[in-house]
C-alpha cells in the first residue's frame, strides 16, 4: 500500500470514529415510573391543589415525577441528562451512538428519539428591541383602550388573587425598576425559577421576560401597562439568547412547575419555527412543547401563548406551541387601526384549525432593565397584554373550567361570531366579558337573483361621515369548516359587498359591521 493511499484510509477511520464519538440530543421516553412513596400533598402547593378541585380534576400518574433511580442510571452511560419531563415521562438527554446502544439495555426504556437540533439562531422569532419615543403615553392609553378596560374598573377587576406563570428569556430588572414596585411591596412575586441556570434567580439572561411582565402588570409613572397589576406571580427563565433545542425541556419543566406552583394562567411569550420545524408540523400534536401546552389544559390551566412574528416572511404562519389546540393564541393589531399588523403570523394551523384565537395591540410601552421604558413591536407584547385580560376574565368567573374561561374569553372578541386567520376573534372586549354590550343589527344580507349583496341599515349609514372609517369584515367558509378567503373593506357606500351565487356554492358567508355578525349559507 502505497503513502496516499494509507493516508486516505487513516483520514477515513479518523473520520469514522470521530463520528461514532460525537454527541447528539434525544428524547429518552420511559416504560413507567414505578414510584411508591409520592405525596401530591407534599409536592403541590395548596392553591394547586385547590385549582384542580374547583375544576373537578384528578391527579393521575402523569402528575407523579419521573423515577429518579431510573434517572440515574441513564445519567451514568451518556453524556449529559439535560432535564426530565414528568408530563410525557421522558429525559432529554446529550449521547453519543454507543451510549444510545447501551441505553437500549435498560429494561424500562420505551422508546429513543432523535431531537433536530438546529444551528444556533438569534433569540427566539418574537423577540424585539426597545426604542425611546415621545408619543409613549398615547400608546401606552392605546394598548389598554381596545380592551375597554373602564367595564373592568367599574367591575373592580385587576386580576387580584389570580395566578399567572411567566415563561421566558429572563427578568433583570423586575428586582429593582418602579414599574414592579407594587408587586414586591405586596410580595406578589411567589416563586422563581432559572431553569437554563438551574437557580432559583431568574433576574439574569436578556431583558424579554421584564418587558413582557410590564405588558401584564406593570406601571408606567403610576399608570397602567397592563391589565392585571393585583395578580400574583411565577416567574420562569426558559430561554437562552441562543436557541439550543434543550431549551423546549426547559419550558415543559416550566409548565410542569408551574403546575405544582398553583398557577391559573401561563403566559408564553415565545415559540419555535424553521430553525427546528416544518410548517406541516404545526399540527398541535407533533412538537412536544404544544403536547405540553394542551396537557396544561388537562390540568387546569389556561396558556396564553405569542401567535408569531413572521406574518410577512416566508414561513407565515404561526409557529409552536401557539399550534396547540386548547390555549389562547394570541396575533397582533396595529393600535392605530386594530387590524392586523404586517408581521404577526397567520393561521391557520396545518391541520386547518383556526389561529389565532385573539389579537392584541402588537407595539406597546414596555419596561426595560435600565429602569426605563421604551417601545417594542411583537406578539411577544400583545400575548401579555391578553394574559392580563384573561386575568380579568379568571378573576371575574373562577367557577369556570379552564376551556370554558378560554371559550368565554373568545366570545368576548370584538369580531365574535365572525372570525378570520389575521385576527382571530378579535379584540377581547371588557364590556362583552361582562355582558354590558348587546349588538345591533347594522346591515342585512340580501339574496338577490345571481348575488348576494350586503346592505348598511338606513340608520347606520346615515349616521356615517366622510370621516368614519369603519370597516366590514367577511369570510367565506367551505363544507369543512376552513376559510377559503376573508377581507376587510373600507364602508364607502351602503352596500359595500356584493359576491356572485356561482362562487358561493357549497360555501358558508359571514359578515361582520360594527358589531354585529351575520352568516348565510348556500
Amino acid at each position: 500500500m502505497n503513502n496516499t493511499i494509507r493516508l486516505f484510509v487513516s483520514l477515513l477511520l479518523f473520520s469514522s470514529l470521530g463520528l461514532s464519538a460525537q454527541t447528539t440530543d434525544y428524547w429518552v421516553f420511559l416504560e413507567n415510573k414505578n414510584i411508591a412513596d409520592y405525596s401530591i400533598e407534599s409536592d403541590f402547593t395548596e392553591k394547586a391543589i385547590a385549582r384542580r378541585s374547583l375544576q373537578n380534576i384528578d391527579f393521575d400518574v402523569s402528575d407523579y415525577p419521573v423515577n429518579e433511580n431510573y434517572q440515574r442510571e441513564i445519567s451514568n452511560i451518556v453524556t449529559e441528562l439535560v432535564g426530565a419531563s414528568r408530563w410525557v415521562n421522558a429525559v432529554y438527554i446529550k449521547a453519543t451512538e454507543a451510549e444510545i446502544a447501551a441505553l437500549y439495555n435498560l429494561n424500562f426504556i420505551r422508546k429513543i428519539d432523535k431531537a433536530f437540533v438546529p444551528e444556533t439562531s438569534p433569540f427566539c422569532d418574537f423577540d424585539t428591541k426597545a426604542s425611546k419615543s415621545s408619543s409613549l403615553e398615547s400608546l401606552r392609553f392605546s394598548q389598554l383602550a381596545m380592551f375597554y378596560p373602564n367595564y373592568l374598573t367599574e367591575a373592580n377587576l385587576s386580576g387580584k388573587g389570580v395566578r399567572i406563570a411567566v415563561l421566558d428569556g429572563g427578568f433583570p430588572g423586575v428586582e429593582s425598576h418602579a414599574a414592579f414596585e407594587h408587586i414586591r411591596k405586596e410580595n406578589r412575586i411567589i416563586d422563581t425559577y432559572d431553569f437554563v441556570k438551574d437557580d432559583p434567580n431568574p433576574y439574569s439572561g436578556i431583558q424579554h421576560g421584564t418587558m413582557v411582565l410590564s405588558n401584564i402588570a406593570g406601571k408606567y409613572h403610576d399608570k397602567l401597562l397592563g391589565l392585571a397589576p393585583d395578580a400574583e406571580f411565577l416567574l420562569a427563565r426558559t430561554e437562552k439568547r441562543t436557541e439550543p433545542y434543550k431549551e423546549e425541556i426547559y419550558w415543559m419543566q416550566a409548565m410542569e412547575w408551574a403546575d405544582r406552583k398553583g398557577a391559573d394562567i401561563i403566559n408564553s411569550s415565545l415559540g419555535y419555527t424553521y430553525h427546528r420545524y416544518f410548517q406541516k408540523d404545526m399540527d398541535g400534536i407533533t412538537s412536544l412543547v404544544s403536547r405540553a401546552a394542551n396537557k396544561a389544559a388537562e390540568k387546569g390551566i389556561l396558556v396564553v401563548n405569542a401567535a408569531g412574528n413572521d406574518g410577512s416572511s416566508s414561513w407565515h404562519y404561526i409557529g409552536t406551541p401557539a399550534d396547540a389546540d386548547s390555549i389562547l393564541s394570541i396575533g397582533g393589531v396595529s393600535p392605530d387601526s386594530y387590524l392586523h399588523i404586517d408581521f404577526s403570523s397567520f393561521g391557520p394551523t396545518a391541520d386547518g384549525r383556526l389561529k389565532p384565537n385573539i389579537c392584541a395591540s402588537g407595539k406597546a410601552v414596555v419596561a426595560n432593565k435600565q429602569g426605563g421604558y421604551g417601545i417594542s413591536y411583537g406578539t411577544s407584547f400583545a400575548s401579555p397584554l391578553a394574559a392580563g385580560f384573561a386575568a380579568c376574565a379568571k378573576q371575574a368567573f373562577p367557577e369556570l373550567s379552564v376551556m370554558e374561561l378560554k371559550a368565554k374569553i373568545e366570545s368576548a372578541g370584538s369580531l365574535y361570531p365572525y372570525f378570520d386567520y389575521a385576527h382571530g376573534y378579535g379584540i377581547p372586549d371588557a364590556g362583552k366579558l361582562l355582558n354590558k354590550k348587546t349588538a345591533e343589527k347594522t346591515f342585512d344580507i340580501i339574496d338577490e337573483e345571481n348575488e348576494i349583496a350586503v346592505r348598511i341599515t338606513d340608520e347606520v349609514f346615515e349616521c356615517l361621515t366622510v370621516h368614519d372609517k369603519s370597516r366590514l369584515f367577511y369570510h367565506i367558509q367551505d363544507e369543512t369548516g376552513k376559510l377559503t378567503s376573508y377581507k376587510v373593506l373600507e364602508v364607502q357606500r351602503q352596500t359595500p359587498l356584493s359576491l356572485s351565487k356561482e362562487n358561493l356554492k357549497e360555501k358558508t358567508l359571514m359578515v361582520h359591521y360594527k358589531g354585529y355578525s351575520q352568516k348565510f349559507t348556500f
